[in-house]
């Protein structure tokens, strides 16, 4: 009986085991009020009570496969879509095959800006895409360059 289990549980995780691979990128993101500081939860003083840092945090995690040797033209590549639907983009230059990046949006910009609506990161090698995290309600914006012939045609047209 055990020599026609053996095979099969030989085979079984054969087939199972090269499917596990690590994730190259994880983003996470963190709300940030009070309750984030230490203090808060051991009761001890600290002036950052007073005043805490109120916002959002991106934690960009990755880790590259040993198959990658060159780290010298690897970026990250930020798009971070806000509330009030503006738009930034940021490049960060990576030195190691492993790290971690943070990107906060704290206080006044927090508050200016209404917080994070969604983002999409994307690790480049050489500006080859090795791999990218969208927010699950990421969308390529559309944006809709009219002028004021566009306008005043739509205007004066009717039915």
């Amino acid at each position: 009986m055990l020599k026609k289990i053996v095979p099969l549980l030989l085979l079984w995780i054969g087939c199972f085991l090269p499917s596990c691979s690590r994730q190259i990128l994880t983003v996470q993101t963190e709300y940030l009020c009070h309750e984030n500081l230490a203090s808060y939860h051991v009761r001890t003083p600290d002036p950052l009570l007073e005043n805490p840092p109120i916002g959002q945090r991106l934690l960009i995690s990755w880790q590259l496969p040993p198959s990658i040797r060159d780290t010298q033209d690897l970026t990250l590549h930020i798009e971070l879509l806000f509330r009030d639907h503006t738009k930034e983009t940021k490049v960060v230059p990576i030195q190691q095959k492993t790290g971690t990046y943070a990107y906060a949006l704290l206080n006044a910009d927090y508050s200016n800006k209404k917080g994070i609506l969604t983002y999409k990161v994307q690790l480049a090698l050489n500006n080859q895409i090795l791999e990218e995290w969208r927010h699950q309600l990421w969308v390529e914006l559309i944006t809709l360059d009219e002028d004021k012939e566009n306008k005043k045609s739509v205007r004066d047209f009717s039915f």
